[in-house]
Parts: C-alpha cells; structure tokens; sequence
C-alpha cells in the first residue's frame, strides 16, 4: 500500500491544528476603520447623527425596513442598537463616508456576531440614492468582506432581505452571495405588514473566488 507523502501529511496536520486554534479563539469584536479608493467605513457614533439624518431624507430608502425612519429619533435609535450591540460583542457598525467629497452617505453594520460558530451577517444597510450604482456599495462590501473572512476568520457571512425587495436581492447575489431559503412569515414590520425574508450567504470557501470577481468589478467601476 502507497502511504500518504510525509509533506502532505505535515500540512494536513498543520491545517488542522490552524482550525482547531482558530475555534479557540474568539472573533475580533472591535471598531475599525475600512478604508478604499471611493468609500471609508468608520465606527459609527451619535457625532454622525446630523449628517445620516440629512443623507436619509429619500423616503424610498425605507420601504422595505423593519422600524421605521422618519425622524431624527428614528435615526438617533438606529445608531443606538449599533453602540449597544458592539458593547456587547455581537455588532461592529459603521458610518459610510464617500471620500470624493467628504460627505457620510450612509450606513451598515456587521451584526449578530457569533464568535463560536464564527458566523456573523452584513446588514442595517442603506445609502444615499445620490451615491448609489457609483462602485461605491461594491468598494464597501469588499471592505467587509476581507475584514470578515480574512481578519475575524468568519467561515460565514449572512445576508437578508424582504420578500418584496427584488433589487436588495439581485444586489446581494451580484456579491456572490448563494440563496440558503426563505423564513416564512419571518418579521412585522412597523406598518403591520409580514416580511418573508430571504437569506443568503458567502462561506470561507467560496471567498477567494468571490473576492476576485469583486475586484473585477471594482476596477470596472474605477474605469468609468
């Protein structure tokens, strides 16, 4: 009988003991700044409230949330789940800043962080419609994206969206994003009305190759 070659052997052994480890370990669960040649995501804090308020005007942002988003209250309560849920660990949220001139556009947030399972979602996103189909969302999610699997080691990254929202969806699988199913009669939203939410995700596997295709794009973008 061929044995295994001892080089192989040595390396399937050392991946093992890099997995094990990396179960061990919990995720970096902390503020960072991402940044790119369009966009720069800084940890969101009440110091944006003015602006995200003001980049929040299009009522079309919001069809599809769950809360709703009307006033500088609404605003001031989505920026305050994001400041309690990183103190606890389980979301790194961000103010969304177009560095062409300097304005915060939007926002998003990585949420429901869950260190053991190393799994965590990209979502609460929006974006000024002024500044959107600019390469700007594309930068942004590849921002995440590396930081998610190549610095946190995630092994999944989850994305949801409503029933109703064909373009949210078409968004999340141009990423690369594979559709896992649907939630029936998942979420009320603030009108009274259900949200049968659809999920995708990207694992830790499929990330080089949908790295690759993001970096198509965006250069594809910074041609324009």
């Amino acid at each position: 009988m061929i044995g295994t070659p001892k080089k192989a052997c040595t390396q399937q052994h050392l991946d093992a003991q890099i997995t094990a480890l990396l179960y061990t370990m919990h995720m970096q669960v902390s503020p960072v700044i991402l940044e790119g040649t369009l966009v720069r995501l800084e940890p969101l804090s009440m110091d944006h409230l003015p602006a995200l308020v003001e980049a929040a005007q299009d009522q079309r942002l919001w069809q599809w949330w769950t809360d709703p988003m009307k006033t500088e209250n609404d605003m001031r309560h989505y920026i305050q789940t994001g400041l309690d849920g990183s103190a606890a660990g389980t979301i790194i949220a961000w103010a969304t800043r177009s560095k062409a001139d300097g304005r915060v556009i939007g926002a998003t947030r990585f949420a429901d962080i869950q260190s053991r399972n190393r799994n965590l979602e990209i979502g609460w996103t929006w974006l000024n419609p002024a500044y959107q189909r600019k390469g700007i969302n594309v930068e942004a999610k590849y921002l995440q994206l590396t930081h998610a699997f190549e610095k946190m080691h995630a092994r999944r990254v989850a994305f949801k969206t409503h029933h109703n929202n064909l373009k949210s969806q078409a968004a999340i699988q141009a990423l690369g994003a594979k559709p896992e199913g649907v939630f029936r009669n998942h979420v009320v939203i603030h009108d009274g009305s259900t949200r049968h939410t659809h999920w995708f995700s990207i694992i830790d596997e499929e990330w080089p190759e949908v790295k690759a295709r993001l970096e198509q794009r965006m250069l594809r973008f910074a041609k324009q």
